[in-house]
């Protein structure tokens, strides 16, 4: 059984890290466009996956598909699809500045958006050079959140009282027992102009198709509907993931070629691991663990 973990354990894979699945077409195919779906919230961390639920695909293998495609001289095109509320500050930058690798090889780069292409979801796919969204999507929110829990009534009411020593007058900013004074809230505005201002810059040179006289309505961090977003110049245009395809064909110059999304090859570790935390933790912990390790962050996200 070791052994077995040990020859399936994808983390010790190199270049190609990630096995090809052929959506349509024929896997003999000298020529592929690639397919990377962008779903659920963008963040650094995600998980493996194993017997009893699915990968959560993390900013880090987002970039490892991308960086693959851009390896592979067989693929020809890239297409994200994206289903995404955003995510992130950090993660959603990882991401991006790869995109801008992958552009790089002379490669086209075709976005897809379905339900909801909103904040880091932009970011991370606004360089691409045909933005092709739903009828029915939602996209925008061109802008930065940072929230923090406040629970001193909650104290109050229970009788309980949060000690802090600290070295400096801020260092606890973000505690969750006390009100946030007005410097306090000052820098973190400032924070968020700080992020807010980078994600504008970006939006304001990768699309130029947006006139100068809708900046405040765009960077207002609304959320547009798709005929919305296309007139103010977010998106390209209309249709569906096969005029996104389509869009690949016309600029890649590819006709007879598969179409491969990537996936993670099985792991003999994630599979029998997935006995062990199924048996190793209850739901209760699992919330536990995430509300105590949770901690205030730049997020470009929709909520």
């Amino acid at each position: 059984m070791a052994l077995f973990a040990m020859v399936g354990d994808s983390s010790s894979y190199t270049y190609p890290k990630f096995e090809e699945q052929v959506i349509e077409g024929s896997e003999f195919s000298d020529d592929k466009i690639a397919v990377i779906p962008i779903s659920g919230v963008i963040l650094k961390e995600g998980t493996s996956g194993d017997i009893f639920s699915e990968t959560v695909p993390s900013a880090e293998m987002y970039v490892e598909q991308i960086r693959q495609a851009a390896h592979d001289d067989s693929v020809k095109a890239l297409i994200l699809s994206v289903d995404s509320p955003g995510g992130s500050v950090s993660a959603s930058d990882l991401i991006f500045h790869e995109v801008l690798k992958f552009l790089e090889t002379g490669k086209p780069l075709i976005a897809h958006y379905s339900e909801v292409a909103a904040s880091g979801a932009i970011y991370v796919s606004v360089p691409a050079d045909v933005i092709i969204t739903e009828p029915t999507a939602l996209v925008g929110s061109v802008g930065t959140i940072m929230t923090n829990l406040n629970v001193e009534g909650l104290f109050e009411k229970v009788g309980l009282k949060e000690e802090v020593f600290k070295s400096g007058e801020y260092k606890d900013i973000f505690s969750s027992t006390r009100e946030m004074t007005d410097d306090e809230k000052e820098i973190v505005n400032g924070l968020i102009d700080h992020d807010t201002a980078l994600f504008e810059n970006i939006v304001i040179t990768h699309r130029p198709e947006i006139d100068q006289a809708d900046y405040d309505t765009v960077f207002d961090a609304r959320i547009f509907t798709a005929t919305q977003a296309k007139d103010i110049g977010l998106v390209d245009d209309i249709g569906y993931f096969e005029d996104a395809r389509k869009e690949a064909e016309l600029l890649s110059g590819v006709t007879d070629y598969s179409l491969v999304q990537y996936e993670v090859p099985f792991s003999f570790t994630s599979f029998f691991k997935g006995f062990t935390s199924s048996f190793g933790s209850s739901s209760v912990d699992k919330l536990t663990q995430l509300v105590l390790s949770d901690h205030p962050r730049s997020m470009f996200l929709w909520k």
